[in-house]
């Protein structure tokens, strides 16, 4: 029982810093699309287990708003493997997918 409480604890405390994480690439992706994140949030939208360089962990789907000028709400998503981010990507401008390299050495992982 005591274990599966430490679990739960350790489960949380770390989709609270992906989560800090999401909000801060979100942040990152607008400012470099000179668009402007909405409500400084993130909503996660899925999350699952993978096999990492390192062995197993979270992957988790989150999803942002933005405006871009136009008065109308856009969504957006990335995409986490543990703390690094693999994807951003704008829905309504499929050439805007920015994926980043999955090199190990670069990771946040820890």
């Amino acid at each position: 029982m005591l274990i599966g409480i430490l679990l739960i604890i350790w489960f949380w405390l770390d989709s609270m810093k992906a989560g800090d994480k999401a909000v801060e690439s979100a942040k990152n992706a607008c400012n470099r699309m000179n668009i402007q994140l909405l409500d400084e949030t993130v909503m996660i939208k899925g999350i699952g287990i993978r096999s990492f360089v390192r062995g197993l962990g979270f992957t988790r789907r989150y999803e942002f708003e933005y405006n871009d000028g136009t008065h109308v709400r856009q969504k957006s998503y990335l995409i986490l493997q543990g703390k690094t981010v693999i994807e951003v990507g704008f829905f309504n401008k499929p050439d805007k997918v920015v994926q980043f390299p999955t090199n190990r050495s670069a990771s946040n992982d820890k």
